[in-house]
């Protein structure tokens, strides 16, 4: 556990999606859950190819800031409802970006 001042401001954080595209998939990709997540979330690579089959789902990348990737989102209108609602979403766990924020 981080202490202190090591705790990054989650509240405050602005995050901005844009379309998962030819030039950033690859990253989208090697994004890391938290250990142990991996058993609850199918991986991103799974999300984005299973989104080129359905026509209303859509595939997101998340940024912060810093226009660094933190995030992946799969979201699209739910054919049995129609109503449009997330089905996988999720930012780095806290811990990778701090390392994020420090690397060169």
């Amino acid at each position: 556990m981080m202490g202190g001042s090591d705790n990054l401001d989650l509240q405050n954080a602005q995050i901005c999606l844009e379309p998962v595209t030819v030039d950033n998939w690859k990253a989208c990709i090697a994004l890391e859950l938290a250990p142990g997540q991996e058993y609850f979330v199918p991986s991103n690579l799974y999300s984005i190819a299973e989104a080129r089959f359905y026509a209303e789902a859509r595939s997101s990348a998340g940024y912060n800031e810093n226009g660094q990737l933190v995030g992946y989102v799969l979201y699209g209108r739910d054919v049995s409802t129609n109503k449009w609602k997330s089905f996988r979403s999720w930012l780095i766990n806290p811990i990778n970006a701090k390392t994020m924020e420090k690397a060169p």
